[in-house]
């Protein structure tokens, strides 16, 4: 009998974990990206990983005023060196591509998981008013299709999206903020498909290469 209720104090245990809900919690402000995951009231930063190296030491000597301000001086973020690149136009593209990838990759998550909250704010300025309307269009171009995906792809129960162009030369601006909150049960379920897809398509070409090698032996 007490193997009885260790088996079923188990297996409610288990379905209880199956049934927490997992949330990802995400920001793109001024450049910088983070990523916390979260369940419940624990939490784990994934982007940008703290390094572990990097703790205070007690300083023996003083160093030079001007090392310290260069050490303090912080490096530009991913999204900072694409707009220096491509333009903020083309950054925006750049990441519009990158999550439209992700949410093809991840379909069968997203169909049982909610996205809210959702707030996307984007503002295009410059001085030339010319220059500022292409790329306020390039802007629109990208973004409105990537949240009708989304739209397609995950529950957005009130999506906030503000796009605007400003003239009167202020720096452009993208804002990005949202929550994704799936259960347990859905996420084991959908990395269970893709490994098994994996393992059926790593056997598919290890047994075509066996048949290539046993015909050019023969």
């Amino acid at each position: 009998m007490l193997a009885l209720y260790i088996c079923c104090g188990v297996l409610a245990l288990l379905a209880l974990i199956l049934l927490l809900p997992l949330s990802l919690v995400f920001r793109l402000e001024d450049g910088a990206f983070t990523a916390r995951l979260r369940v419940f009231f624990w939490s784990v930063s994934l982007y940008p990983k703290k390094d572990k190296k990097q703790k205070a030491k007690p300083l023996k000597q003083k160093k030079d005023k001007g090392q310290k301000e260069g050490k303090n001086k912080k490096e530009p973020s991913t999204f900072q060196k694409m707009v220096e690149e491509k333009g903020f136009s083309g950054a925006v593209q750049e990441v519009c591509s990158l999550t439209g990838k992700l949410v093809g990759k991840a379909k069968d998550v997203l169909a049982h998981a909610k996205l809210y909250p959702f707030h996307i704010r984007v503002r295009v300025g410059g001085q030339d008013a010319a220059v500022t309307a292409i790329e306020y269009g390039s802007v629109c171009a990208v973004i409105y299709p990537l949240l009708g995906l989304l739209s397609s792809a995950v529950r957005i129960p009130d999506p906030k999206v503000t796009i605007s162009a400003d003239y009167s030369g202020v720096e452009n601006e993208l804002f990005l903020q949202g929550k994704l909150s799936c259960k347990v049960f859905w996420l084991l379920t959908a990395l269970t498909m893709v490994l098994t897809q994996y393992i059926k398509e790593k056997a598919e070409t290890n047994q075509k290469s066996q048949m290539n090698k046993g015909g050019v032996s023969s």
